[in-house]
């Protein structure tokens, strides 16, 4: 039996051979906590792409000034409504303004005069001179509509934040938050 009692120190249980860690054991735990210390960066990075905080969202509204009625001789103007691309347009008896967005997936919606309608070059969406959509992927979405105030030569126009409620979250953060 003293052949049993006299075990080598490896093979020794982990408690009586005190607090020296074998090369392997140290190498195993360093390659483990590196590999949690990656997954936590990516998990985090994956995070902060999808949750951005709350201080970069700053909110956009209130009437600004687009425009003065010389530059809108032509019938529609491309402008912007704090850093948001919209479009002007005269109609008949007033102006209208409506966002360059495409509620669908968020193109930048073009003016093609000749037949009258703002046809969304990305996924064949199409919208009438009232901005109601007539066809494509962006259905039920109409155009976002802007308010519009004329005082003089100024034109100014304020987003309709009671509007947005209809529309998909993507389109509401990007009009609140000003692109």
């Amino acid at each position: 039996m003293p052949e049993e009692e006299t075990l080598n120190q490896s093979e020794q249980p982990r408690e009586e051979q005190g607090s020296v860690l074998s090369r392997r054991n140290f190498l195993e735990r360093a390659l483990k906590y590196l590999n949690l210390m990656g997954v936590v960066a990516l998990f985090s990075g994956f995070l902060a792409y999808l949750i951005p905080p709350r201080k970069s969202i700053v909110k956009v509204g209130g009437w600004q000034k687009v425009a003065t009625r010389d530059k809108l001789k032509k019938g529609v103007l491309s402008t912007t409504y704090f850093g948001l691309p919209i479009f002007l347009l005269r109609r008949q008896n007033d102006i209208a303004a409506f966002s360059a967005i495409c509620p669908h997936l968020g193109c930048i919606i073009k003016w093609d005069g000749e037949k009258r309608e703002f046809p969304c070059p990305c996924h064949d969406s199409s919208f009438t001179i009232e901005g109601k959509v007539t066809g494509g992927p962006a259905r039920p979405y109409n155009l976002l509509e802007f308010r519009v105030k004329v005082e003089g030569e100024d034109i100014s126009v304020e987003m309709p934040e009671e509007k947005l409620k209809g529309y998909p979250a993507w389109f509401r953060n990007t009009m609140i938050s000003g692109g």
